[in-house]
């Protein structure tokens, strides 16, 4: 979506050449699966879900959804004044301090959670508010110890923080995950993205902050997920096959990474 020119329309020529209609996508609460669909018109699909508006909860559910909550949802709540805080007087970007004011002063729990979904969606357009969070993660010691991470086994010794508690990545991830999940795949799912994501913002892929970017990350970590279905995954973005194969060796995928180049000459072969 982020190709202005016409070259974009080539690629999906090239996938459904090579891969039919074959189409993998995950759902809430169901199973990764595979459907038919050409790569055109899931496209279309996809720009379509892209402009859909997530502003507030009525554009994320429908009504027959939060009806049996809008009770809950619009109980009032009453955050202390010992804990308010005048954040237009903190050294703080003006986007933290308009989001945090906000969420401050936020009612109930309808408003709690628009006034974050809406800093999501800032977020996905403003560059310098992920990139701002990026750079308190990674300088701030009290949530990872990750200097020199190369010198540390990631997935068994205890280089993480939470609460001053050390843990291995995964028990970090896991601590992260607010959501109780007792379906395995939905467990995976959120795992893999949460722990990707959690390499970006600490910076494990030696990624300059000025060039992250939130929305593109959260995208390239569901290109590794969808990828852990499937033989190989073909990228030529170093810090994604960096990640990737970090996720793909927690939880044990046998995926192959490879570089654009060796697949050409792979289906060559195919040919």
């Amino acid at each position: 979506m982020n190709d202005k020119t016409n070259e974009k329309y080539l690629d999906l020529e090239y996938i459904e050449k090579y891969f039919g209609n074959n189409y993998l996508l995950k759902s809430f609460n169901q199973p990764t699966k595979i459907y038919q669909i050409q790569p055109l018109e899931a496209y279309k699909e996809e720009i379509m879900d892209d402009n859909d508006p997530l502003n507030n909860l009525d554009n994320i559910f429908d009504e027959s959804i939060l009806k049996p909550y809008n009770a809950l949802l619009d109980f009032p709540i009453d955050i202390p004044n010992k804990y308010k805080i005048d954040f237009n007087s903190e050294d703080l970007p003006y986007f933290f301090k308009i989001y945090l004011n906000n969420l401050f002063k936020s009612t109930s729990l309808r408003e709690l959670i628009n006034v974050q979904n809406e800093f999501q969606k800032n977020m996905n357009e403003n560059k310098e508010i992920y990139r701002y969070i990026r750079k308190v993660t990674k300088n701030n010691q009290n949530i990872v110890l990750i200097d020199n991470y190369k010198n540390y086994n990631l997935f068994e010794d205890k280089i993480f923080i939470n609460n001053d508690i050390k843990m291995t990545f995964i028990e970090y991830i896991d601590s992260c995950i607010t959501i109780n999940l007792d379906n395995e795949e939905e467990k995976y799912y959120h795992r893999f993205c949460t722990g990707y994501n959690i390499l970006n913002s600490i910076g494990i892929d030696s990624e300059k902050n000025k060039k992250s970017n939130f929305k593109n990350t959260f995208n390239d970590g569901l290109h590794a997920f969808y990828a852990s279905y499937c033989e190989l995954f073909v990228t030529s973005d170093l810090g994604i096959i960096e990640k990737s194969q970090i996720m793909y060796k927690l939880f044990n995928i046998k995926t192959k990474v490879i570089n654009p180049e060796c697949f050409i000459k792979f289906m060559g072969k195919k040919d």
